[in-house]
């Protein structure tokens, strides 16, 4: 197995070890076992288990949470058929990862540190949803869009991270997909009916 593969290994192992175990109990010797390789070679390809740690999560990124708005903004979709499938993949990607999900948010709402990669890329994602939807609300200002896409993620995230707040109503289970997309479907429905006014 070359060098890449065996970090590539490592890698996943540190995922899924974020994922069962949580950000914050997960050691080296369980990577190195998950990954079937000795505790010195995490070491010696990662230095530092914070290290492997941010690499892990910086990969999750992309992968499973905040995913590149113009992914689902090219093409000929309309732009609330785009939003609704953003907000399906982040929403399903939270409540399929909630340990990851967690380990993003570990430093912003635990520590009050939002100095990280998730916050960096999240901002970025806030000003690339604004610009693909800045043609919907002409007569909005800046600072209007903005609180309209923090109202409209926001409506999506606690759902997302917390789909337990929401147990004693069976017909808004987080965990059932086509429960899911219909909140979504309607979320985004009215949010646009509102401001189309």
């Amino acid at each position: 197995m070359s060098s890449e593969e065996v970090k590539g290994n490592i890698i996943l192992a540190t995922i899924n070890c974020i994922e069962q175990n949580g950000v914050q109990a997960v050691t080296i010797r369980q990577i190195a076992e998950m990954a079937k390789v000795n505790v010195a070679a995490v070491n010696y390809h990662f230095g530092s288990k914070d290290n492997l740690v941010k690499l892990a999560l910086a990969q999750t990124l992309k992968e499973v949470f905040v995913v590149n708005v113009a992914d689902h903004f090219d093409g000929d979709q309309d732009i609330s058929s785009a939003l609704e499938d953003y907000f399906k993949t982040t929403l399903e990607g939270a409540i399929t990862y909630p340990g990851i999900t967690k380990a993003h948010l570990y430093d912003p709402f635990i520590k009050s540190n939002y100095n990280g990669i998730f916050v960096e890329k999240f901002q970025i994602f806030l000003e690339d949803l604004r610009s693909k939807i800045k043609p919907l609300f002409r007569d909005k200002s800046e600072e209007d869009i903005m609180i309209i896409v923090i109202q409209m993620f926001s409506a999506i995230f606690l759902p997302g991270i917390l789909p337990g707040l929401f147990s004693k109503f069976p017909e808004m289970d987080f965990t059932d997909s086509q429960k899911r997309e219909k909140y979504i479907h309607f979320l985004i429905n009215q949010y646009f009916k509102i401001h189309e006014k």
